[in-house]
């Protein structure tokens, strides 16, 4: 690790240097040599450092939700390049029994995303109605950057079955029927 100042080269023929930009734009990095007569070489090396962007992408998602049964959406989480963790933390309206790959999830809290390639989010709606219902996930990586995708759910009320039985199909004046 090197923290700045001189230091002593052991092999004039072939060294290396190794860096990792912490931020993206443009970084300047300036090799000067000396040898034992004083005599100097000096290059300065400028390079352009990306960032590039997170992208999430939800998939498996039901067009209709019905209230009170639950439903499971997946997650992939990509970043070009980069190899570190994602962290996510998500919102969610008019839901409850909040599961992130089977594990109850604590609201406002940030977690680590254990399986970035297929994340699977169970919710159950909890409110009927267009637009209802609606998550917001954030997803952060090591270096601080983050992205954001809503997600909103149309959600019906379950179906009502009405079964009538036993039920006469004749009814006489002053006698009593029940069904």
């Amino acid at each position: 690790v090197y923290n700045g100042g001189t230091i002593e080269l052991e092999n004039s023929e072939n060294n290396i240097v190794s860096l990792i930009p912490t931020k993206d734009g443009t970084l300047s990095l300036t090799i000067q040599i000396t040898d034992n007569t004083n005599k100097k070489a000096e290059r300065t090396l400028t390079f352009k450092v990306d960032n590039p962007p997170l992208q999430i992408k939800v998939t498996s998602l039901e067009n209709d939700l019905t209230l009170d049964r639950q439903t499971n959406l997946n997650l992939n989480v990509q970043k070009a390049n980069y190899s570190g963790k994602f962290f996510f933390d998500l919102l969610a309206y008019n839901c409850k029994d909040i599961k992130i790959d089977n594990t109850k999830y604590s609201p406002d809290s940030r977690i680590l995303l254990q399986n970035p390639d297929n994340t699977i989010i169970s919710l159950t709606p909890s409110l009927a109605g267009p637009d209802s219902t609606k998550i917001i996930i954030h997803v952060y990586d090591e270096w601080g950057f983050s992205c954001e995708k809503q997600v909103s759910f149309h959600v019906n009320n379950s179906d009502i079955t009405l079964d009538i039985n036993n039920l006469e199909s004749q009814l006489f004046v002053g006698k009593p029927t029940k069904f």
